[in-house]
Protein backbone atom coordinates (compact mmCIF):
# COMPACT_ATOMS: atom_id res chain seq x y z
CA UNK A 1 0.00 0.00 0.00
CA UNK A 2 2.41 2.31 0.92
CA UNK A 3 4.68 0.97 -2.23
CA UNK A 4 1.62 2.04 -4.26
CA UNK A 5 0.92 5.46 -2.91
CA UNK A 6 4.68 6.43 -3.70
CA UNK A 7 4.27 5.64 -7.00
CA UNK A 8 1.45 7.58 -7.51
CA UNK A 9 3.03 10.10 -5.60
CA UNK A 10 5.94 10.02 -7.65
CA UNK A 11 3.84 10.09 -11.10
CA UNK A 12 2.12 12.72 -10.05
CA UNK A 13 1.97 16.09 -12.27
CA UNK A 14 1.80 17.98 -9.51
CA UNK A 15 5.31 16.26 -7.95
CA UNK A 16 7.55 18.74 -8.17
CA UNK A 17 5.49 21.22 -6.56
CA UNK A 18 5.10 18.61 -3.57
CA UNK A 19 8.71 18.64 -3.36
CA UNK A 20 9.13 22.18 -3.73
CA UNK A 21 7.02 22.22 -1.00
CA UNK A 22 8.34 20.06 1.54
CA UNK A 23 11.95 21.78 0.68
CA UNK A 24 10.65 24.92 2.14
CA UNK A 25 9.18 23.45 5.14
CA UNK A 26 12.82 22.00 5.93
CA UNK A 27 15.18 24.92 5.17
CA UNK A 28 12.29 26.87 7.54
CA UNK A 29 12.64 24.66 10.25
CA UNK A 30 16.25 24.53 10.43
CA UNK A 31 16.35 28.26 9.93
CA UNK A 32 13.43 28.85 12.85
CA UNK A 33 16.15 26.74 15.11
CA UNK A 34 19.18 27.90 14.26
CA UNK A 35 18.72 31.90 13.83
CA UNK A 36 16.47 33.64 16.96
CA UNK A 37 13.08 35.37 15.60
CA UNK A 38 13.52 33.34 11.83
CA UNK A 39 10.39 31.42 12.91
CA UNK A 40 8.08 34.52 12.13
CA UNK A 41 5.06 35.78 9.77
CA UNK A 42 7.28 38.58 8.57
CA UNK A 43 10.28 36.79 7.87
CA UNK A 44 7.29 34.53 5.39
CA UNK A 45 6.58 37.74 4.17
CA UNK A 46 9.83 39.03 3.80
CA UNK A 47 10.04 36.23 1.32
CA UNK A 48 7.41 37.94 -1.06
CA UNK A 49 8.75 41.49 -0.28
CA UNK A 50 12.50 40.87 -1.48
CA UNK A 51 11.13 38.84 -4.46
CA UNK A 52 8.10 40.50 -5.81
CA UNK A 53 9.52 41.60 -9.24
CA UNK A 54 11.39 37.90 -9.95
CA UNK A 55 7.64 36.76 -9.09
CA UNK A 56 6.11 39.01 -11.60
CA UNK A 57 8.40 38.40 -14.52
CA UNK A 58 8.43 34.54 -13.80
CA UNK A 59 4.21 34.77 -14.12
CA UNK A 60 4.77 36.11 -17.63
CA UNK A 61 7.51 33.11 -18.31
CA UNK A 62 5.17 30.89 -17.31
CA UNK A 63 3.00 31.36 -20.36
CA UNK A 64 5.64 31.12 -22.55
CA UNK A 65 6.99 28.09 -21.10
CA UNK A 66 3.50 26.40 -21.48
CA UNK A 67 3.05 27.61 -24.84
CA UNK A 68 5.18 24.83 -26.64
CA UNK A 69 7.38 25.51 -29.27
CA UNK A 70 10.35 25.87 -27.35
CA UNK A 71 8.76 28.35 -25.40
CA UNK A 72 10.85 30.92 -23.01
CA UNK A 73 11.52 34.34 -22.88
CA UNK A 74 15.12 35.13 -22.25
CA UNK A 75 14.39 38.72 -22.28
CA UNK A 76 12.93 39.67 -19.26
CA UNK A 77 16.41 40.76 -17.46
CA UNK A 78 17.13 43.14 -19.96
CA UNK A 79 13.11 44.80 -19.88
CA UNK A 80 13.20 45.16 -16.01
CA UNK A 81 16.66 46.61 -16.98
CA UNK A 82 15.19 48.99 -19.40
CA UNK A 83 12.11 49.50 -17.19
CA UNK A 84 13.75 50.72 -14.41
CA UNK A 85 16.48 53.16 -16.22
CA UNK A 86 13.62 54.27 -18.62
CA UNK A 87 12.04 55.52 -15.08
CA UNK A 88 15.22 57.07 -13.47
CA UNK A 89 15.54 58.98 -17.18
CA UNK A 90 12.11 60.54 -17.55
CA UNK A 91 11.86 61.47 -13.94
CA UNK A 92 15.46 62.98 -14.24
CA UNK A 93 15.24 64.80 -16.97
CA UNK A 94 11.39 65.69 -17.62
CA UNK A 95 8.30 66.54 -15.29
CA UNK A 96 6.03 63.94 -16.58
CA UNK A 97 4.25 62.11 -13.83
CA UNK A 98 5.10 59.07 -12.01
CA UNK A 99 1.98 57.49 -13.18
CA UNK A 100 2.36 58.33 -16.86
CA UNK A 101 6.44 56.97 -17.01
CA UNK A 102 4.86 53.89 -15.76
CA UNK A 103 2.47 53.82 -18.55
CA UNK A 104 5.46 53.97 -21.00
CA UNK A 105 7.33 51.57 -19.41
CA UNK A 106 4.65 49.04 -19.86
CA UNK A 107 4.17 50.30 -23.14
CA UNK A 108 7.85 49.46 -23.85
CA UNK A 109 7.53 45.72 -21.87
CA UNK A 110 4.35 45.34 -24.79
CA UNK A 111 6.06 46.41 -27.50
CA UNK A 112 9.20 43.55 -26.72
CA UNK A 113 6.26 41.55 -26.19
CA UNK A 114 4.48 41.52 -29.46
CA UNK A 115 7.82 42.12 -31.60
CA UNK A 116 8.79 38.63 -29.87
CA UNK A 117 5.55 37.19 -30.83
CA UNK A 118 5.02 38.10 -34.33
CA UNK A 119 8.96 37.16 -35.29
CA UNK A 120 8.07 33.52 -33.33
CA UNK A 121 5.01 32.90 -34.62
CA UNK A 122 4.74 34.41 -38.30
CA UNK A 123 8.41 33.52 -38.99
CA UNK A 124 8.56 30.42 -37.29
CA UNK A 125 11.90 31.78 -35.26
CA UNK A 126 12.95 29.51 -32.64
CA UNK A 127 11.97 31.85 -29.15
CA UNK A 128 15.25 31.20 -28.25
CA UNK A 129 17.16 32.75 -30.63
CA UNK A 130 14.39 35.90 -30.80
CA UNK A 131 14.55 36.57 -27.57
CA UNK A 132 17.97 36.42 -26.74
CA UNK A 133 18.12 39.06 -30.07
CA UNK A 134 15.48 41.39 -28.00
CA UNK A 135 17.65 40.85 -24.63
CA UNK A 136 20.46 42.27 -26.16
CA UNK A 137 18.73 45.05 -28.10
CA UNK A 138 17.09 45.81 -24.51
CA UNK A 139 20.57 45.60 -22.91
CA UNK A 140 22.09 48.12 -25.46
CA UNK A 141 18.60 50.64 -25.29
CA UNK A 142 19.72 50.58 -21.49
CA UNK A 143 23.51 51.32 -21.97
CA UNK A 144 22.53 54.05 -24.68
CA UNK A 145 20.03 56.17 -21.65
CA UNK A 146 23.11 55.69 -19.42
CA UNK A 147 25.94 53.89 -18.69
CA UNK A 148 25.95 55.18 -14.84
CA UNK A 149 23.60 54.29 -12.31
CA UNK A 150 21.05 56.73 -12.34
CA UNK A 151 19.17 57.22 -9.22
CA UNK A 152 15.30 58.08 -8.69
CA UNK A 153 14.17 60.75 -6.66
CA UNK A 154 10.98 62.02 -7.22
CA UNK A 155 9.22 62.37 -3.87
CA UNK A 156 6.14 61.02 -5.36
CA UNK A 157 7.38 58.10 -7.01
CA UNK A 158 9.16 57.11 -3.68
CA UNK A 159 6.14 57.10 -1.40
CA UNK A 160 5.24 54.25 -3.89
CA UNK A 161 7.95 52.49 -3.44
CA UNK A 162 7.97 52.76 0.66
CA UNK A 163 3.77 52.37 0.90
CA UNK A 164 2.97 49.39 3.05
CA UNK A 165 -0.20 47.45 3.51
CA UNK A 166 -0.21 46.94 7.34
CA UNK A 167 -1.92 44.78 9.56
CA UNK A 168 -1.13 44.26 13.19
CA UNK A 169 2.72 44.13 13.65
CA UNK A 170 3.42 42.99 9.93
CA UNK A 171 3.07 44.55 6.25
CA UNK A 172 3.64 44.19 3.00
CA UNK A 173 4.93 45.98 0.56
CA UNK A 174 2.95 47.31 -2.46
CA UNK A 175 5.05 45.39 -4.71
CA UNK A 176 4.84 42.47 -3.06
CA UNK A 177 0.75 43.00 -3.00
CA UNK A 178 0.90 43.50 -7.30
CA UNK A 179 2.58 40.07 -7.04
CA UNK A 180 0.72 38.08 -5.28
CA UNK A 181 -2.10 39.56 -7.50
CA UNK A 182 -0.52 38.36 -10.70
CA UNK A 183 -0.10 34.85 -9.38
CA UNK A 184 -3.67 34.66 -8.61
CA UNK A 185 -5.26 36.30 -11.84
CA UNK A 186 -2.48 34.25 -14.08
CA UNK A 187 -3.95 31.08 -12.17
CA UNK A 188 -7.66 31.98 -13.04
CA UNK A 189 -6.50 32.64 -16.30
CA UNK A 190 -4.85 29.96 -17.22
CA UNK A 191 -7.64 27.11 -15.06
CA UNK A 192 -10.62 28.61 -15.89
CA UNK A 193 -10.50 31.00 -19.53
CA UNK A 194 -10.64 29.72 -23.11
CA UNK A 195 -7.48 31.56 -23.75
CA UNK A 196 -5.55 29.70 -20.81
CA UNK A 197 -6.76 26.11 -22.28
CA UNK A 198 -5.96 27.35 -25.21
CA UNK A 199 -2.35 27.85 -24.12
CA UNK A 200 -2.02 24.24 -22.48
CA UNK A 201 -3.62 23.16 -26.19
CA UNK A 202 -1.28 24.07 -27.90
CA UNK A 203 2.04 23.40 -25.94
CA UNK A 204 0.31 19.81 -25.57
CA UNK A 205 -0.04 19.42 -29.64
CA UNK A 206 -0.09 22.60 -31.96
CA UNK A 207 -1.38 20.76 -35.00
CA UNK A 208 -4.31 19.18 -32.71
CA UNK A 209 -4.53 22.16 -31.45
CA UNK A 210 -5.02 23.93 -34.75
CA UNK A 211 -7.85 21.06 -35.92
CA UNK A 212 -9.78 21.56 -32.61
CA UNK A 213 -10.05 25.79 -34.11
CA UNK A 214 -8.31 27.28 -32.00
CA UNK A 215 -5.96 30.22 -33.29
CA UNK A 216 -2.75 29.21 -32.31
CA UNK A 217 -0.51 32.49 -34.03
CA UNK A 218 -3.23 34.64 -32.08
CA UNK A 219 -2.67 32.46 -28.58
CA UNK A 220 0.89 32.42 -28.95
CA UNK A 221 1.13 36.24 -29.47
CA UNK A 222 -0.76 37.06 -26.86
CA UNK A 223 1.49 34.78 -24.91
CA UNK A 224 5.03 36.91 -25.20
CA UNK A 225 2.79 40.03 -25.07
CA UNK A 226 1.75 38.63 -21.53
CA UNK A 227 5.75 38.23 -21.19
CA UNK A 228 6.24 41.76 -22.14
CA UNK A 229 4.52 43.38 -19.84
CA UNK A 230 5.10 41.45 -16.50
CA UNK A 231 8.80 41.66 -17.68
CA UNK A 232 8.04 45.54 -17.66
CA UNK A 233 5.82 45.27 -14.40
CA UNK A 234 8.45 43.84 -13.06
CA UNK A 235 10.57 46.55 -13.43
CA UNK A 236 8.81 49.15 -12.14
CA UNK A 237 8.68 46.60 -8.71
CA UNK A 238 11.75 46.21 -8.89
CA UNK A 239 12.80 50.23 -9.47
CA UNK A 240 10.75 50.71 -5.92
CA UNK A 241 13.64 48.13 -4.66
CA UNK A 242 16.83 49.86 -5.95
CA UNK A 243 15.06 53.42 -6.61
CA UNK A 244 17.36 53.53 -9.56
CA UNK A 245 18.51 52.63 -13.09
CA UNK A 246 21.40 51.03 -14.31
CA UNK A 247 22.48 48.62 -17.26
CA UNK A 248 23.04 45.40 -15.10
CA UNK A 249 19.99 45.43 -13.36
CA UNK A 250 17.99 42.17 -13.43
CA UNK A 251 20.91 40.22 -14.94
CA UNK A 252 20.30 37.03 -14.94
CA UNK A 253 16.57 37.22 -14.13
CA UNK A 254 15.83 35.56 -17.05
CA UNK A 255 17.02 32.21 -16.15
Amino acid sequence: MRSRFLSNLVASQNFPFYVTGALFIILFGFGSVLFDGFFSLQVFLNLFIDNAPLIIVTVGITFTILSGFGGIDLSVGAVVSLSCMTLAVLMRDTTISPYVCMAIVLAIGFTVGLVNGLLITYFRLQPFIVTLGTMFLCRGLTAILSRDSVPIDNPQYSDLAFFSFEFGDYFLSLGAVIALFMVVLATLILRYTSFGRGVYAIGGNEQSAKLMGLKTDSIRVRVYIISGFCAALGGICYSWIMLSGYTLHGLGMEM
